[in-house]
């Protein structure tokens, strides 16, 4: 079985980026950052820090813009651009790709993603960090018995801002603190993940 793979979106930020690898450090935990472009560039440091911490670098954006709003063409230059920087900077070379919003816009998004040799991957559970900041909350939820097919389980890909506060470091601790009380260990995202076309965004 797969592990819980914990990934994270829209970074690097300048505040929450570097609270969050201080979490992943305290709790053993290598995860994966699907960066951003325009916040990359503008903080390229938080990026090849996480490279040397032994965390996994994938393709999210270069500007958040969802997929059903762009032509074939207009993400091609998102993504070649946001590839173009990550490469300027010595980044390794990603071989996933999380669109913003987890938005895959058939069959332009594959086309695109073929053509650079990339796999589109979204996320089994959505923590919804992003409109909520009480981890002990967001914990709980997504432990509960009545969400059966976004719930937390052994073999979950995990959604997570490093872009939105410090609850979410704060979740990271809590997080690892259950996964090993279950029995279960933490990985990156496997070489041909299973993830949704359209995953579980419903977050109130």
């Amino acid at each position: 079985m797969s592990p819980v793979a914990v990934t994270f979106d829209d970074g690097p930020h300048p505040e929450w980026t570097p609270s969050v690898l201080d979490a992943l450090r305290e709790t053993r935990i290598r995860a994966t950052f699907f960066l951003q472009g325009d916040r990359l560039v503008e903080r390229p440091g938080l990026a090849c820090g996480a490279v040397l911490e032994g965390h996994s670098l994938q393709a999210h954006c270069y500007q958040h813009r969802s997929h059903h709003e762009l032509s074939e063409q207009e993400i091609a230059a998102d993504i070649e651009r946001l590839l173009d920087a990550m490469n300027n900077l010595g980044l390794p070379r990603p071989r996933l790709w999380r669109p913003p919003y987890g938005d895959i816009a058939p069959p332009r998004s594959y086309e695109v993603a073929g053509r650079h040799r990339l796999r589109l991957v979204t996320w089994t559970v959505e923590t919804c960090d992003w409109a909520r900041n009480s981890a002990p909350a967001i914990l709980s939820e997504l432990l509960a018995e009545e969400r059966p097919a976004t719930r937390l389980q052994a073999d979950s890909i995990v959604l997570m801002h490093d872009s939105v506060g410090p609850h979410t470091a704060e979740l990271v601790r809590l997080l690892a603190r259950e996964v090993r009380r279950r029995g279960w260990t933490f990985g990156f995202i496997g070489e041909n993940p299973n993830t949704p076309e359209r995953p579980f965004s419903g977050c109130l």
